[in-house]
């Protein structure tokens, strides 16, 4: 008793840069058999024939190998094949064949679909990247550097007595402010001499009180 098991592959999505193959996998629920089976593209094949010469149930399962072809989405079906052996009324054997889905829905063929979804472009935006302006970037190290050097610069001879005259000068004023101009000397003559008329005549005028 020979028992034939043809699988037919299905591609869908976007077209593939390329046909690629894919492999498939028939194995008894005993590790009894097992067989493979490659498929280029899409099309069918068979798997080489189960030969029975022996009354009973025989099951196998058939799935796809997932080969991690990148952009490729696998057909998860796994599909039981039950292979019942009889004899009839005089002794000669005959067979009954059940295909079921994963799910044990009847089917009646081996069928795998693919999907293949071609990989995003990077967008303009993302590729092109903003030239870097170097006269910007020399201007500002100069500046750093410029401001650096100022900030250390020591004091010369010549600028420590500008500052030390600087402070006397101003040293100078507050004192004019707060007791008059003292380089008048005139002025406090005349006010002194005024001062001591005032103090004389105030004396006669008290004397003058006192005879009378």
């Amino acid at each position: 008793m020979k028992v034939k098991v043809p699988v037919e592959k299905k591609l869908t999505g976007d077209k593939a840069p390329k046909e690629e193959t894919f492999k498939f996998i028939l194995e008894g629920i005993n590790a009894e058999r097992k067989s493979e089976l490659s498929i280029t593209g899409e099309g069918k094949g068979e798997f080489e024939e189960i030969v029975l010469d022996q009354v009973g149930t025989y099951t196998y399962y058939i799935t796809e190998v997932d080969t991690q072809l990148e952009h490729y989405t696998y057909d998860q079906q796994r599909y039981a094949l039950v292979v019942t052996v009889k004899t009839d009324d005089i002794g000669n054997l005959k067979s009954s064949v059940e295909l079921k889905d994963d799910k044990g829905n009847p089917v009646n063929e081996v069928r795998f679909t693919n999907m293949y979804k071609e990989p995003d472009q990077p967008s303009p935006k993302q590729t092109e990247t903003e030239p870097k302006d170097s006269t910007t970037d020399a201007t500002t190290e100069v500046t750093i550097s410029t401001e650096t050097a100022q900030s250390t610069e020591k004091p010369t001879e010549k600028d420590t007595e500008s500052k030390k005259t600087e402070s006397s000068e101003t040293e100078s004023q507050a004192q004019n402010v707060a007791t008059g101009d003292p380089s008048k000397p005139e002025v406090w003559a005349g006010i002194l001499l005024l001062s001591m008329m005032s103090i004389l005549l105030l004396l006669r005028i008290r004397g003058q009180d006192k005879k009378s």
